[in-house]
């Protein structure tokens, strides 16, 4: 790898978070989904991980109580209560 990549890959780095917060789907109602985390602040990427691995992306777009509040970009279909929900460390984006 030349100096250049390497150093594009360290400042890519310095912006991700090292940790990935997550939590538990518990209801899912369309494309909004409600969670017992994870932590993250509102605009946040989030993934959820349904039934067989299928991932689903979204963003985090409010609380209620200590409930999280995301939407999916697509409907969760086969997501099951108790499914595995990371916040991603950034804002969506597009390539």
């Amino acid at each position: 790898m030349t100096p250049e990549i390497l150093e594009q890959l360290e400042r890519s780095l310095a912006h991700c978070a090292p940790v990935r917060w997550q939590g538990r789907a518990f209801r899912v109602s369309g494309n909004l989904v409600e969670s017992d985390g994870p932590w993250g602040s509102v605009g946040e990427a989030c993934e959820l991980t349904g039934g067989g691995k299928r991932k689903f992306t979204g963003e985090i777009i409010g609380f209620r109580g200590k409930t999280i509040l995301s939407m999916m970009t697509e409907e969760p279909v086969g997501v099951c209560r108790g499914d595995v929900i990371r916040a991603m460390g950034r804002r969506p984006s597009v390539a």
